[in-house]
């Protein structure tokens, strides 16, 4: 069977773009087991007609995101009407979020870990089978190593792929699927609540597979907490250092502070660990109880300062409008933000994804700004308040956030810290287009 896996374009251009992984799991376990012919195309760096080039093949694999999924639905009604026998199916975060998908050009949803599930379906299409059941469910893999290394083969424009810091090739890495914690605004349809970790040696095996294979020179961890069993985290910073591989590492999806210790960062940095992430959310107790999210406030200040004293550059995520934010509480969040002085802090917009609590509770007492259910351009990254509840004002919370960036990153100390973490030319260039952002738009 001829495969088309598609990643597509959102309208808000990527900052850093990435080989998208669960794309890359597909076309490898396919092109390994089917016998199937499969190409992917990632529209963020393919100059490619897809509509066009859609015609030759009989399957068409969507990977579906908060902020493409519109483009998704664009091209796969174009791509049915062109050719109404070709099969599509839709799978990624979006769908497993939603759980349903109204649109007759889609023929079949994978939702959740569909690396197996894609596969079975793919399988019993080739066999001349029609499976009556649209929406596929897929059970979490349990062993994780069973999962192949991903085939990077499939990009032409490998070496596109690379961080802000300018290194590439760069590639995601997981090495672990699944978070335990509540937070009212996650959502963990997915990869779920349970952790299931892959072996250490495994992990450390696929990174020289990567160097040695594909040139690769970064990497993300993209698990949704690496820290969490720090046993498991430290043997592989072990492992790692002792390889001397060359590679940079970034923890940038975000490590939860009470996991973290410092013994756990010394072993990052001795395994080249280059940058990490923490979830901070709000520095209002009031609200961060309200969501959920469990933070010390004072260990968070321990860890960022362990950073500093390590050479491990951290970032801060910071999340605006969430349920009670207002002035003062907005305030609360941005003067902690430059008390706990992380050398880089970004403030969201609270996303309600669907399924999750905090959409659950717009839907019983608030009102949604926006037509959340169909997807939003801007993901992450819109500025603007996305829902209201009772007791908040939209006006003054988009105020206040448009503050939080010029008020933390317009102060000659925190101008010199961010160039003193630049490494070159392209994090140079990156840094003054980010400066210009904040002057003009906030």
């Amino acid at each position: 069977m001829r495969v088309l896996l598609i990643y597509p374009k959102s309208r808000i251009p990527d900052k850093i773009i990435l080989p998208p992984l669960g794309l890359t799991y597909i076309a490898t376990i396919l092109s390994r087991t089917a016998n199937c012919e499969v190409e992917i195309v990632d529209e963020r760096i393919d100059d490619v007609d897809i509509i066009s080039k859609a015609k030759k093949y009989e399957l068409i694999g969507f990977s579906t995101h908060i902020h493409n999924i519109k483009r998704s639905l664009f091209l796969a009604h174009m791509i049915k009407k062109n050719n109404p026998d070709v099969r599509v199916v839709f799978g990624g975060p979006w769908v497993s979020c939603t759980g349903f998908l109204k649109s007759k050009d889609v023929d079949y949803i994978v939702l959740g870990e569909g690396e197996f599930s894609f596969l079975n379906l793919v399988k019993k299409l080739s066999s001349g089978e029609k499976p009556k059941i649209r929406i596929i469910s897929s059970k979490s893999i349990e062993n994780l190593d069973n999962i192949p290394f991903p085939d990077y083969s499939f990009y032409k424009n490998f070496s596109s792929y690379m961080s802000n810091e300018g290194v590439r090739p760069h590639v995601m890495l997981l090495t672990s699927r699944g978070c335990p914690f509540p937070c009212t605004f996650c959502t963990k349809k997915v990869f779920g609540y349970r952790v299931r970790i892959r072996n250490p040696k495994n992990i450390i095996k696929e990174v020289k597979y990567l160097v040695e294979n594909f040139g690769v020179k970064g990497i993300d961890i993209a698990d949704d907490n690496f820290g969490f069993n720090k046993r498991f985290a430290i043997k592989i910073c072990e492992l790692l250092a002792k390889e001397k591989l060359g590679v940079i590492i970034n923890c940038t999806n975000g490590l939860r502070i009470e996991t973290i210790t410092k013994k756990l960062l010394k072993k990052m940095k001795q395994a080249n660990f280059h940058k990490i992430s923490i979830g901070i959310e709000s520095g209002d107790i009031g609200i961060l109880r309200h969501v959920k999210k469990r933070i010390d406030f004072e260990k968070a200040i321990k860890v960022v300062k362990w950073c500093r004293e390590l050479g491990i550059i951290v970032q801060a995520f910071f999340m605006l409008g969430l349920p009670g934010d207002n002035k003062n509480t907005i305030k609360k969040t941005l003067d902690f933000a430059k008390r706990l002085n992380p050398h880089y802090a970004y403030f969201h917009m609270a996303l309600p994804f669907p399924g999750t609590e905090l959409y659950k509770e717009i839907l019983r007492n608030g009102e949604f700004l926006f037509d959340i259910d169909n997807g939003l351009d801007k993901g992450y990254f819109s500025h603007e308040p996305l829902f209201i509840l009772p007791g908040m004002n939209t006006g003054v919370i988009e105020c206040y956030a448009k503050r939080c960036y010029k008020e933390f990153y317009l102060r000659p100390k925190k101008i010199f810290d961010v160039l003193f973490t630049l490494r070159n030319f392209n994090q140079f260039i990156w840094s003054i287009k980010s400066f210009v952002t904040i002057v003009n738009k906030f």
